[in-house]
């Protein structure tokens, strides 16, 4: 019976340095994190996720509007028409003639993904919405939209991520006005607590 107590004395007083030692770090890094978010202020302490947050939900909604933007200016046709001499269109297209439509989009190299959509899409409607009338405007044009379509996420994504961190850093500039700065100090510490 002693044994078992003095065993059992020797776990709890082990349990008790362990859940001191575990207090003293996470104290640390509460502090730790408070001391960071002190130097940092409230305003980019509390919103600092705010650009790539906005950039990427706003991308959804703005990329089109880019996308179609895009479409409307002298890039797409440059960009199809590159696409077009890059890839041999022409040439391909000439030394196929007696090929059916399906067999030349399958014998291009290209991903497996984009073959699919070329061939899922090469009908009268995208045809019309492309403008196009030949085979080989309507490979360049689709990848060409496609280029348009990845290039408008990209510009999207940084305008919207480039627009919100100018607005960030006017606020955080504003908040360095005397009074509020201690203020912004003080609210990012607890800010920084709390996420610690």
């Amino acid at each position: 019976g002693k044994e078992i107590a003095a065993f059992l004395m020797k776990i709890t007083e082990g349990r008790n340095r362990m859940g001191i030692l575990i207090d003293v770090i996470v104290l640390a890094v509460i502090l730790g994190s408070g001391a960071v978010a002190w130097k940092k202020g409230f305003i980019r302490a509390a919103f600092g996720f705010l650009p790539m947050f906005a950039a990427l939900t706003g991308t959804k909604f703005l990329s089109p509007f880019v996308s179609k933007f895009l479409r409307g200016t002298s890039v797409f046709g440059s960009l199809a028409d590159s696409i077009s001499e890059s890839m041999g269109l022409d040439r391909l297209i000439s030394e196929s003639a007696m090929q059916t439509q399906t067999e030349i989009i399958e014998g291009m190299k290209l991903p497996g993904f984009l073959k699919e959509a070329l061939l899922e899409n090469n009908n009268p409607v995208i045809y019309q919405l492309l403008d196009v009338e030949k085979l080989q405007d309507y490979i360049a044009g689709f990848l060409a939209n496609t280029c348009i379509n990845v290039l408008s996420v990209i510009l999207a994504f940084l305008l919207i991520y480039i627009g919100m961190t100018i607005v960030l850093n006017a606020l955080h500039l504003f908040s360095k006005l005397p009074v509020l700065s201690f203020f912004n100090h003080f609210m990012g510490f607890v800010v920084g607590s709390v996420k610690g």
